[in-house]
């Protein structure tokens, strides 16, 4: 009886060890699966599946800022030539990017060979 545990033991820690390495390993598969995958479609278009003069993009970016600051001059009551001034500043500062992004037709992607 305590060697068919033992068996089923071992049989577990083999199955364990085996679902780990397949998990290690599924990041090298899923890439080499999407390796082969492009490869494919670079052969089913002759090369233009991707084709990087085929995207025009273009950004801008306007920044727009408003500082604002305000000094007050406080007198002390009992000595009238000692003065502190506190002064108060606030900043706006605005940020707006707009991106603009096109894709040429496949009968117009330019040749890369």
């Amino acid at each position: 009886m305590e060697n068919k545990a033992q068996t089923t033991l071992e049989y577990a820690v083999l199955i364990g060890i085996i679902v780990v390495a397949l998990l290690a390993m599924s990041v090298y598969m899923r890439r080499a699966m999407q390796g082969r995958l492009k490869d494919n479609a670079d052969q089913i278009s002759e090369g233009f599946a991707y084709s990087p003069k085929a995207t025009n993009s273009h950004s801008i970016a306007l920044t727009h800022s408003e500082e604002k600051s305000d000094a007050k001059n406080i007198v002390d009551a009992h000595n009238e030539t000692s003065s502190d001034t506190i002064t108060t500043s606030t900043a706006n500062i605005t940020t707006t990017v707009n991106r603009n992004e096109s894709v040429l037709p496949f009968a117009d992607e330019p040749k890369r060979w």
